[in-house]
């Protein structure tokens, strides 16, 4: 503390220098109209220039030890802040996709007493892509998980996503190698075994040209790799998944209404905003309770209804949209 007190002492001198050194020659004066023989206070300018070289800078070079302990300390200071800013800035500030102003997740609503969010099933949002074509330029959805990943280096457990096909091209990111999902691969039990993986997994095996066409193991399954994430590219989270795979190579994704495993991320078009689009679920929601369900599933139709609400990604700070059920 003595140290950087000292540090900061010198800066002050030298950001009020001009007053200081004022002062500094006014004292001196008086002391040495003070003496009977005047010549006895020494070169008035021969003394100015000791205190600089006390104060300023020049001791650097007189005190090399301390100096050297003094730039080490406001290094290791600077360097702890950028360090903190840019961890900061990769986490918080900087936008995880272009133009994030313009994203909003989409969520299903419990009708029971607790309105709970939760996610959607695969018809939900079907439904919902289709019916709210004319305010979303795209609408995917996702779901992230666990799983054990091979790429020839042994399995370690890893962040996967099972995704719709327009699901990259929601972010307006093209992929850096290979091409993005079909639709066919999208559909629900295709089973076909294609992957995409993150742009750091691709330069940690040597950013080869030749991952595509490679054969990956998820949860000891072998996945055909056509294609390699955008640099920085994470989807929606941090940490964001090393590998995605189409939802129609997902076993567990079955179909059914009432399996609300599925995030939902959207794309507004240009000129649509959250306030446009709650009408817009909110008939999405209207059509979905007009279908007449069987006497068998009336009851149990009516405990599943959801109405849909929309939530624009926590980075870019916008309210949520909660229309009517």
């Amino acid at each position: 503390m003595a140290i950087i007190g000292e540090w900061i002492r010198r800066l002050g001198y030298l950001v009020r220098r001009r007053s200081r050194e004022e002062e500094l020659r006014r004292e001196m004066e008086a002391h040495r109209a003070q003496l009977e023989d005047p010549r006895a206070f020494g070169n008035i300018l021969r003394l100015q220039e000791e205190a600089r070289d006390a104060w300023g800078w020049r001791w650097l070079g007189h005190d090399p030890g301390f100096a050297l302990t003094a730039v080490v300390t406001l290094a290791l200071g600077i360097g702890v802040n950028i360090g903190t800013f840019s961890l900061v800035n990769g986490l918080l500030l900087r936008p995880l996709y272009e133009r994030p102003d313009g994203v909003v997740g989409v969520y299903g609503r419990s009708a029971t007493p607790s309105g709970g969010y939760r996610g959607l099933s695969y018809p939900n949002y079907v439904d919902l892509r289709d019916g709210t074509a004319d305010v979303f330029a795209n609408l995917a959805a996702y779901s992230t998980v666990f799983a054990g990943l091979d790429v020839g280096e042994g399995t370690r457990r890893t962040l996967a996503s099972a995704v719709t096909a327009n699901y990259f091209q929601l972010f307006g990111l093209p992929l850096a190698l290979g091409r993005p999902f079909t639709a066919e691969e999208e559909r629900l039990g295709a089973d076909i075994r294609v992957a995409i993986v993150s742009y750091p997994l691709w330069q940690r095996r040597g950013a080869d040209p030749g991952m595509v066409g490679r054969s990956i193991r998820v949860n000891g399954e072998p996945f055909s790799v056509v294609g390699v994430a955008p640099e920085g590219f994470t989807g929606t989270s941090l940490p964001g998944p090393e590998v995605w795979l189409p939802l129609g190579a997902h076993d567990t994704f079955n179909g059914a209404r009432d399996a609300h495993e599925l995030a939902v991320v959207g794309r507004l078009r240009a000129g649509a905003s959250t306030e446009t689009l709650a009408p817009a679920l909110a008939t999405v929601g209207s059509s979905r309770r007009s279908r007449r369900p069987t006497p068998a599933t009336r009851s149990r139709r009516r405990r599943l209804r959801v109405s849909c609400s929309c939530q624009v990604p926590a980075a870019t700070r916008s309210p949520r949209v909660s229309p009517s059920p």
